[in-house]
């Protein structure tokens, strides 16, 4: 199970989406007033518990991406996981864009938007998932050419 390469990008996808509880996903500067500022937005960094349905997609990302480590024996449904995931991180990227656009609408005064360590991680775990579907295509064509072998 370990020992496939699929299973170790898995891992990297699910422990970065729960490493993003812990980080900010990007820092906001605002220069003058800023009395519109959302709530969001409020501290400065827009950061995954702060909204409840970004923190619930990427959770429940990075659960089925631990849940498909398991399914290795069951390669057609590991990869149906794998594209679910992938397709809920790409909706919480999203979210998150408007999550920023919807809040700094009502912020004055000049805004720079900082990318921090956190913005890029969503992409990082698009591109594991990726990665991890490619090599369980990979092993259910080799188990297919060993069957025909038989």
């Amino acid at each position: 199970m370990l020992q496939r390469i699929q299973s170790i990008f898995l891992i990297l996808a699910s422990a970065a989406l729960l490493s993003l509880l812990s980080s900010s996903m990007l820092l906001i500067g605002v220069n003058g007033d800023s009395g519109g500022a959302g709530k969001l937005l409020s501290d400065g960094a827009l950061t995954m518990p702060e909204d409840k349905i970004l923190m619930g997609v990427g959770v429940s990302a990075a659960i089925i991406f631990f849940i498909a480590i398991f399914l290795y024996k069951n390669r057609p449904t590991q990869s149906k996981l794998v594209i679910a995931a992938v397709m809920l991180t790409i909706v919480m990227i999203i979210l998150a864009a408007l999550d920023v656009y919807a809040n700094i609408e009502g912020m004055g005064g000049n805004i720079s938007l900082v990318p921090s360590i956190g913005s890029f991680i969503p992409f990082l775990v698009v591109l594991f998932g990726i990665l991890a579907l490619r090599y369980i295509k990979k092993d259910e064509k080799l188990v297919r050419s060993m069957n025909r072998l038989r």
